[in-house]
């Protein structure tokens, strides 16, 4: 039995895993948006791919099925339910699309498009002893960069689970509060409010304060957490082949 070329073997690999990762899109899109209703059916909240809410709709009929002080509640388990069928809905597509023949893999960059040859093509600069030894102490101050953001946003993503965001509606009849994640920790109304409130005026200012508390989480999400710590700024530094050539003195200018 003749062994498999470790090159051909990782060809293989790198073909399955994007093969994967495209039927992993197609199921994303199959979620971006999904809802879910109470048990009363007094309320039908739509989220987006996130899980945020992008849309309340309160039914005519919830004074009679929830009472004056039950409507918090109804909307969180509407909540939960739009959770729940996202991930159902998700698992359903990649499902069918893992039955469906695997998509054909996408090809590799050009050997002149990869960023190891541009940088290559851009190190104009002699290389010498120092110039090498530079090069190489900038590496290693890189490398401890990158586990320094790694700790950094580590620890900082512990915190963001809970901390916690308000949001009101404009005219502060509705106060929404979540967690960096997005996750919805508690609603309240004014209840002078909502005993005369119409339906469509009480799904419109709900997801107006879902709107102004996620507002209130910007800068502070995970995906922002690793754009403002090291690894962000090396992830910046890996899309600039010329300033990353300029950084390891291999370049005069």
């Amino acid at each position: 039995m003749t062994a498999e070329d470790p090159l051909e073997k990782l060809a293989r690999l790198r073909d399955q895993a994007d093969s994967l990762a495209q039927k992993a899109d197609a199921a994303q899109v199959a979620a971006r948006t999904t809802g879910g209703t109470d048990s009363t059916g007094s309320v039908t909240v739509t989220i987006d791919a996130a899980g945020r809410v992008r849309d309340v709709q309160v039914d005519r009929a919830w004074r009679n099925r929830l009472g004056a002080t039950g409507l918090p509640a109804a909307l969180q388990e509407a909540t939960a339910r739009a959770n729940a069928n996202r991930l159902e809905a998700w698992s359903t597509a990649f499902v069918e699309q893992d039955e469906l023949p695997d998509p054909t893999a996408r090809p590799m960059p050009l050997g002149h498009e990869t960023f190891a040859y541009q940088l290559d093509e851009l190190a104009t600069a002699p290389m010498n002893s120092y110039r090498g030894q530079a090069a190489l102490e900038e590496l290693l101050a890189m490398l401890e960069a990158v586990e320094r953001g790694i700790d950094q946003v580590s620890e900082q993503m512990q915190a963001q689970l809970s901390t916690t965001f308000e949001g009101r509606s404009p005219s502060g009849h509705v106060t929404v509060t979540v967690t960096g994640d997005g996750a919805v920790t508690d609603i309240r109304y004014s209840q002078q409010w909502l005993t005369v409130a119409g339906e469509r005026a009480i799904g419109a200012e709900t997801t107006d304060a879902f709107e102004a508390a996620y507002r209130r989480t910007r800068g502070h999400t995970i995906t922002d957490l690793i754009d403002q710590s090291p690894l962000g700024r090396l992830q910046d530094l890996a899309q600039d082949p010329l300033g990353l050539a300029r950084r390891l003195y291999l370049r005069d200018d």
